[in-house]
């Protein structure tokens, strides 16, 4: 949702051309017909990747201080005006409701999601990372859309985390099956809202589902 966001307000703001509002549209709307059972629909990881494809193609040759200041802009003016920047856009993260500290793992590349940590003052923050050379962004380094990803990068920083009770108090939640192997790295997984492919998984593998109804949350959360 974030990166969605975020490519259609580089558009807004000339930085991307207008027909990357195309492309997306395109996306989103084969991603839905997906979800809806709809022939011709696209699973999400394709739509994953198809979208971090158009994302590099944008943010490539850009400095990195300036891809840096318009992540922080996009989140910023997002939570200030209490409005969506785009239906698929939704910077709206609450932790309150689990009572932890919460470490925000996101497929999202780190310009917004440092800027999100830095607004919700989040201790840590995993997420896919850039390519770069003298500020330079070249492309991605690493991508946490890849499956498997999100359980590797989980893994690799509980490695780096022993303070945290990882065995008997931590939780993590996703929403499609690339989330899913977070589950090897904590106390307790769930679902929340979804799609149908990760929908499907938790009625026959007996996972929690939450439905979601106050908005986007952060994935990781360990006491």
């Amino acid at each position: 949702d974030l990166t969605v966001g975020f490519c259609l307000y580089l558009v807004d703001k000339g930085i991307a051309k207008s027909q990357v509002a195309n492309d997306i549209a395109e996306l989103v709307t084969s991603y839905e017909m997906f979800n809806r059972g709809e022939f011709g629909g696209m699973p999400y990881g394709d739509f994953a990747n198809h979208l971090m494809a158009i994302y590099e193609t944008i943010t490539a040759g850009m400095r990195e201080q300036e891809l840096d200041d318009l992540a922080e802009r996009f989140v910023r003016e997002g939570m200030d005006t209490r409005i969506r920047i785009h239906p698929y856009a939704r910077p709206v993260y609450n932790s309150e409701n689990f009572g932890a500290d919460p470490v925000f793992l996101t497929s999202t590349p780190r310009p917004i999601a440092e800027s999100l940590r830095a607004l919700f003052r989040v201790r840590d923050v995993i997420c896919s990372e850039h390519s770069v050379r003298d500020g330079v962004v070249e492309g991605m380094a690493l991508s946490l859309i890849v499956p498997g990803s999100k359980g590797n990068a989980l893994k690799q920083f509980r490695a780096r985390t022993p303070q945290y009770d990882w065995e008997g108090n931590s939780r993590a939640f996703g929403d499609t099956l690339n989330d899913l192997s977070m589950r090897d790295y904590v106390s307790e997984f769930f679902f929340m809202n979804p799609d149908r492919e990760a929908r499907e998984h938790a009625e026959r593998e007996e996972i929690p589902v939450w439905e979601e109804t106050y908005g986007k949350s952060f994935s990781v959360f360990v006491e």
